[in-house]
């Protein structure tokens, strides 16, 4: 049976969460490029074509392109075609390609460039596009579609029913989850991260929902992993639609609504707990639960009561963060929220074969299915 002590010595690097360490103290995330300033514009790109892109996930709209970098963005069209172009100025992401809903291939680090999807066969096809890694420190640009002479790019797809968001931290985006080995570079860690098979994708993928995911590794609600990065905190970055830019404030379109929020966050604020430190027990559980009542409340605000909030904790045999999230549930109750629920992790029962022991593929389906089984007590019997 392993265990999973949030606090003290032993293997630092044989713990879920220290992944996550390598990612705040080296400013990487698995992207060796983050530093780089945003890319450009082109001077040659026409103007976005809302008609044909559905977008997906927090964008800053450019008179040409949309600019992203949190993980999970993705964007839909459709087209009469055997092949589709795909026109970035991203040096620093990679993309799961579908299409009609089968995956086709990567696409990594376009750089400024159309790459083209060929090979399709004729008739119509629908196309998404998928940013599979997490790149706090840089942004990419998609300028859209493009189609070949006597092709065409048709309306895009609507929007779906159910809409969900997911906020987290590394396990959250699934960190290294494709790996086949624990000890990576950055880059190993960049490439071998699939959002798309994190269990927040694959749980909006069960309920065939939109998924807006909004984690960053190593970051706590009060202090980040091993005291990296003073003064800063999930919060710090949690409103923005650029990670890397304060000034991109993020306004919740009025159609964005979600039925389901999961908060999985605290895993970096209880780990490696060093009592000679600001950061002790005593001083750690009072602040983290007012700072997450706080964000809770702040969530409810933004998105609405009818929302409902899972709150998701690793389980380790240290109880003290299930003790915490516990406290907040109460508090979240008492304050009149009742659509609030828990969602236990059994960190135990996981391989942690991904990059820096994450939790690998087939933990991710495994915590999915832990987790459809919370959401669906709140949903009709005959729903699922």
């Amino acid at each position: 049976m392993k265990q999973w002590p949030l606090a003290g010595p032993g293997r630092p690097l044989q713990a879920l969460l220290s992944g996550a360490l390598l990612c705040v103290l080296l400013s990487a995330c698995g992207n060796g490029s983050l530093a780089r300033k945003p890319e450009a514009d082109r001077g040659d790109a026409a103007p976005f074509d809302h008609a044909s892109i559905h977008v997906v996930g927090r964008v800053r709209q450019h008179r040409d392109a949309v600019e992203y970098s949190w993980p999970g963005i993705y964007f839909e069209g459709r087209f009469a075609g055997s092949a589709i172009g795909l026109k970035f100025a991203d040096s620093g992401s990679h993309f799961n390609i579908e299409i009609d809903g089968q995956h086709k291939e990567v696409i990594s680090e376009p750089g400024n460039r159309t790459v083209w999807v060929q090979g399709l066969g004729g008739g119509e096809h629908r196309i998404k596009v998928f940013k599979r890694n997490e790149s706090a420190h840089a942004s990419g640009r998609f300028f859209g579609f493009e189609v070949r002479p006597g092709d065409k790019l048709l309306p895009a797809p609507g929007p779906r029913a159910e809409q969900m968001v997911f906020i987290g931290d590394s396990l959250t985006l699934g960190y290294g989850n494709e790996s086949i080995k624990r000890d990576c570079t950055d880059a190993e860690v960049s490439a071998s991260t699939n959002s798309a098979l994190s269990f927040a994708g694959l749980t909006a993928k069960h309920y065939d929902a939109e998924l807006h995911l909004n984690a960053y590794a190593g970051l706590g609600l009060v202090r980040n992993y091993a005291d990296g990065f003073p003064g800063t905190d999930y919060r710090t970055y949690a409103g923005r639609t650029i990670l890397h830019d304060p000034l991109s404030v993020w306004v919740k379109p009025e159609h964005w609504n979600p039925s389901v929020v999961v908060v999985t966050l605290g895993g970096p604020d209880f780990a490696s707990i060093d009592d000679s430190k600001r950061w002790n027990m005593g001083t750690l559980a009072p602040k983290f639960e007012e700072a997450y009542v706080d964000f809770l409340s702040a969530l409810r605000s933004q998105y609405g009561s009818h929302a409902l909030f899972v709150l998701g904790v690793p389980e380790t045999a240290d109880p003290r963060l299930r003790d915490s999230v516990r406290e907040v549930m109460a508090r979240h109750k008492l304050a009149g929220y009742s659509r609030v629920d828990y969602f236990g992790i059994d960190m135990a029962a996981l391989d942690v074969q991904g990059c820096h022991w994450h939790a690998s593929l087939q933990d991710h389906r495994a915590i999915s299915k832990w987790l459809i089984k919370v959401i669906d007590r709140w949903r009709p019997k005959a729903s699922h």
